[in-house]
Formats: structure tokens, C-alpha cells, sequence
């Protein structure tokens, strides 16, 4: 089982929320060879968290420190943002142990490096996952296996978050369209193999992630893996 799939199947094996969230962290801290980390999300309107790898020291008084220093990692967010994942070292270089935070939260850990990944869907935040190592730094390819990772995510911290079955019902023109996606196609190719203008795929595209509220490919993608996959349905495919 690839790492994609292994966190949308965790999705649909939790007992709840929180322990869905512990679930993630004990994943990706494994994954990611990290010691510390931080799964930060709203939920029935009010901010949550789960910490791994933190004393109960620094866990009592994490609300205050991220309170008082978040906004020196603004930059690291924004970054994690449009990228899916990012590192504060990356981003904010020497400047990262002058940090409040750092010094804070890190630094009586011996912690060297955290990896922000933020999980996804058309283009709105769904939480905030940190990692932290300890004595090491994180490679440029496990930065880019974060990114990679976060549809994945995305997909099953929404699919348990908002309702079991994220997908929705789709004709056999959508179907077939997800098919070519899923194949690695693009827009003009598809357009060339059904016959058809590359302006109506695209318009046909577009509306696809509409309905199925995402940005791109790769969450349209995750989307109809988690559904039958995870749920054991029987994929809604045309004859």
C-alpha cells in the first residue's frame, strides 16, 4: 500500500476526530523520521490540537507561545501554502533560532528544523500539520514527498471531517474525464482522443473540480480514490 492510500484508509478507521488527528501525527512522524509534532485544526468552531514529542511543560503552555510568536512564521505558512509543504530553516534561514518560537519550543528539545504541511482542498486551508526533527534537517526530498503527500491528506481529513462518502455523484461524460486523469492526461489530449475542442474539455474540467470542490487533478484524483477504496463501494463507472 503506497503512503497515499495508507492515510485515506487511517481516515476511515478512526474512532473520532481527535483520534484521527493522533492518528495523522503518529503516521507522518513516522514517515518523516520526526520527533515532535502538531496537528492544529478548527473543528465545531473552535481551534484543536494534537502534540506528540512535547513534555507536559511545553504543551501547557503552548497556547500562549503560539499566541504571542505565530506571526514570525507567517512567512513559513505562506510558503506551506502555495506549496503544500515547507521548512521554517528553508524560509527563514539564520534568522529561524532568533525566533521566539524556535527558542521556545525547539530549541528546549533540540530540535534543528520543522516541516510545515498544510492539508488542502480548492485552494482553502484545512489545518496545520508540523514536524519537527531533532539533531538533523529534513532532505529536499522529503520536502517534495510532503508535497506530494498532501491531496492525500487533505482528502482524509475532510472525508472524515465532513461527511463518509466524499464523492459525489457523477455522470459517465465526468467519469470518463476522471479516467484520463487519472491516466496523466491533459486538456488537449483528452480532447484529441474524444474527438473534441480543447476549450470544451477545459470548460468540462473546470466544472468537474467545481462539483467536486477542488483546485486541481491531483485532489480530483484523491477524491474518487477515497470514496470507493476506503468505503468498500463499488466504483460509479459508465457501462
Amino acid at each position: 500500500m503506497t503512503t497515499e492510500h495508507a492515510l485515506i484508509e487511517l481516515a476511515y478507521e478512526t474512532r473520532g476526530l481527535a483520534h484521527l488527528r493522533e492518528g495523522i501525527l503518529e503516521f507522518l512522524c513516522s514517515a518523516f523520521e520526526a520527533e515532535v509534532g502538531l496537528f492544529v485544526a478548527i473543528e465545531g468552531g473552535r481551534e484543536v490540537r494534537s502534540l506528540r514529542g512535547l513534555g507536559e511543560e511545553h504543551q501547557a503552555s503552548l497556547d500562549s507561545v503560539w499566541q504571542e510568536t505565530g506571526r514570525e512564521v507567517h512567512a513559513v505558512k505562506e510558503q506551506a501554502l502555495r506549496a503544500g509543504a515547507a521548512t521554517d530553516r528553508q524560509v527563514l534561514g539564520a534568522s529561524l533560532t532568533r525566533t521566539k518560537l524556535f527558542q521556545r519550543v525547539m530549541a528546549p528539545v533540540g530540535g534543528t528544523e520543522t516541516l510545515f504541511l498544510i492539508p488542502q482542498l480548492g485552494g482553502r486551508p484545512l489545518a496545520l500539520v508540523t514536524l519537527g526533527r531533532c539533531g538533523s534537517y529534513f532532505s529536499d526530498a522529503a520536502v517534495a514527498h510532503a508535497m506530494a503527500l498532501i491531496p492525500a491528506l487533505s482528502v482524509a481529513y475532510r472525508a472524515a471531517a465532513s461527511h463518509p462518502d466524499p464523492m459525489p455523484e457523477l455522470t459517465a461524460t465526468e467519469l470518463e474525464l476522471l479516467d484520463y486523469l487519472e491516466l496523466g492526461w491533459g486538456a488537449r489530449h483528452i480532447a484529441e482522443a474524444r474527438g473534441t475542442s480543447f476549450f470544451t474539455v477545459r470548460n468540462q474540467l473546470s466544472a468537474l473540480y467545481r462539483k467536486l470542490e477542488v483546485a486541481n487533478r491531483a485532489e480530483a484524483i484523491g477524491l474518487r480514490r477515497a470514496g470507493p477504496t476506503a468505503m468498500g463501494q463499488s466504483t460509479h463507472r459508465r457501462p
